[in-house]
């Protein structure tokens, strides 16, 4: 019978990659996007035999969570997939029964065996689960096919199979766990040794506890279905150091004892090697990313100075304006990256922060001579900083412009800034004025000034939308999309 299988994962492109390399290996596939569609889709099929389940799942309840709640429901294997291979990602799939864990550049070889692993793992504990009841009767011939199917998995998996009878305290373990250590069962005496041995050859003695306190709670718990993962260093035979991730299943026999525990052992010392390399490359991909910013605020600094230079030479006029017009554009950018030297995450910002500090500076530098109020209602939001450097620059045209030719002849008057959040996604911007409003005609034509060619352009640029109203004055309010 064709075994059915669940794809959860929210980029297209990989998802149908993924769904062909699988229907190629003869499965039958369901794709869905996202970590609730997955919950709804189990709550209404019942014919899926294994979920291949995307951690980072974008927006929404990521694939552990949706594991949770599927697994509430119903028992099914789950495959973790993800391009994260870090200790943070790993541990959020401890907390939940999964049948492996696999990344997506591993190819479609190890993609095929770890599912079919998993699937024979899932079997096997559900038969495990009714000991001496429903027993089903195997030819010799189906159980070498289905024995040497299962070895040349685990072999390119690199998955180690071990059982351990608690009543005689023996260990008992195939030729793949014994590759694992780089040894094998006739060097080692036999496939079965004690837990002492296996300790004082295999294990690295700085977490023999960690092995000792989950057999302990293995041994010990009152749930049936049970079963935990942990990770540890080992020793090879040949003497080098390594790691290996356990899953841990039990067997409890009619009176609730736990009679054995079973499971597979994964080598993953070249996983915590990548791991180990790609946190040293983050790390001076901070120190980068600190150098160029620091860099980026000198320079910006640098052709600030320039153009400070060059007013202080220029007399009042058309030129001076515009060279001080650009100064205060530079001098935005500046504050924005000013603001992220401070910061570890480089990617976000204090809109709400940035935005108050690029009024206060126009207003600094128009209101001394001028009789204006300014008002601001702005809420609370974290943009990028891409973002943050579009919306600044647009507020910083129209109130420059409010302030330039709203209030001809040093009339008094006021000026209001506000943002809204409409939802997580998109916000809202107005800014007006009680000046003597824009003139007809030129809304009528577009006949805008720089600044306004400016702010039209960014606008349509990000499919957002501008609408200009003129009743006592201006009010131009902005809807934009937080990209």
């Amino acid at each position: 019978m064709q075994q059915h299988i669940l794809i959860v994962e929210n980029e297209t492109v990989i998802a149908l990659n993924e769904k062909q390399e699988l229907e190629a290996a003869g499965y039958k596939v369901d794709v869905v996007n996202s970590g609730e569609k997955a919950v709804q889709f189990m709550e209404k099929k019942n014919n899926i035999d294994l979920i291949l389940m995307d951690i980072d799942l974008g927006r929404g309840i990521d694939g552990t969570e949706a594991a949770e709640l599927i697994l509430k429901k119903q028992e099914i294997p789950i495959v973790f997939i993800s391009s994260h291979n870090n200790q943070e990602v790993l541990q959020k799939t401890e907390k939940v029964l999964s049948y492996g864990y696999v990344l997506k550049d591993s190819g479609p070889v190890i993609l095929a065996a770890t599912i079919k692993t998993a699937l024979k793992l899932f079997n096997a504990h559900q038969k495990n689960k009714n000991v001496g009841k429903n027993i089903s009767v195997f030819s010799e011939e189906d159980i070498r096919t289905t024995q040497a199917k299962l070895t040349n998995a685990m072999k390119i998996a690199h998955l180690g199979g071990w059982e351990l009878d608690v009543l005689k305290n023996e260990f008992t373990f195939n030729d793949e766990f014994y590759a694992i250590f780089h040894t094998t069962a006739a060097e080692q005496g036999g496939y079965t040794m004690s837990p002492r041995q296996y300790a004082e050859r295999f294990l690295y003695p700085d977490d023999q506890y960690l092995v000792v306190k989950e057999t302990k709670e293995a041994l010990e718990t009152d749930d049936p279905n049970y079963s935990t993962q942990l990770e540890h260093r080992i020793y090879y035979a040949d003497g080098g150091i390594g790691y290996i991730s356990v899953r841990i299943f039990i067997v409890k026999d009619d009176e609730g004892r736990t009679v054995k525990t079973y499971g597979v052992n994964q080598d993953i010392t070249e996983m915590k090697k990548r791991e180990s390399e790609i946190e040293s490359l983050l790390k001076e991909k901070e120190l980068l990313l600190h150098e160029i910013h620091h860099r980026v605020k000198n320079n910006m600094h640098t052709i600030e100075s320039l153009l400070s230079l060059q007013l202080s030479k220029l007399p009042e006029g058309d030129a001076r304006e515009i060279l001080k017009e650009a100064r205060h554009r530079i001098s935005i950018m500046m504050n924005i990256y000013r603001n992220l030297s401070g910061q570890d995450n480089y990617q976000y910002v204090d809109g709400r922060k940035i935005i108050l500090e690029t009024i206060k500076s126009i207003s600094l530098s128009y209101s001394l001579d001028k009789k204006i109020r300014m008002v601001t209602e702005i809420e609370n939001c974290m943009i990028t900083v891409s973002f943050a450097i579009n919306i600044c620059i647009i507020i910083n045209e129209l109130v420059t412009n409010a302030y330039k030719y709203a209030f001809p002849n040093n009339k008094r008057g006021e000026i209001f800034v506000g943002l809204k959040n409409l939802d997580e996604d998109n916000l809202v911007v107005l800014v007006s004025d009680n000046g003597t409003g824009f003139p007809p005609a030129k809304i009528e034509n577009g006949d805008f000034g720089l600044g306004l060619t400016l702010v039209k352009s960014m606008i349509e640029n990000h499919d957002d939308s501008m609408e200009i109203v003129r009743h006592e004055g201006t009010s131009i309010k902005i809807k934009m999309k937080k990209i």
